[in-house]
């Protein structure tokens, strides 16, 4: 197969081809690039959500570990106040 001979075979098989079937297979190439389109997006915005939540559930659970912290900060403070050897 040589290159002098890909157009032609292009040519041929436009010219050969009825109008409506080469908008049949136009729409449906439309049609899944669309689809391809719109399973990205979907997939994308779900991955969004979830990355939302997982930051969210992070921030709140590093809240948390901090009012501990806070909390053991303040017993550790009490402890060493009744714990002081009177001089």
């Amino acid at each position: 197969m040589s290159s002098s001979e890909d157009p032609a075979i292009w040519e041929l098989a436009l010219s050969q081809t009825p109008p409506v079937l080469r908008w049949v297979f136009g729409i449906l190439t439309l049609g899944l690039f669309t689809l391809a389109t719109y399973l990205y997006r979907m997939n994308r915005d779900n991955m969004d959500r979830v990355e939302r939540q997982i930051h969210d559930r992070i921030d709140r659970e590093m809240g948390q570990v901090h009012n501990r912290l806070d909390e053991m900060s303040g017993h550790l403070v009490e402890i060493a106040r009744n714990t002081r050897r009177p001089q």
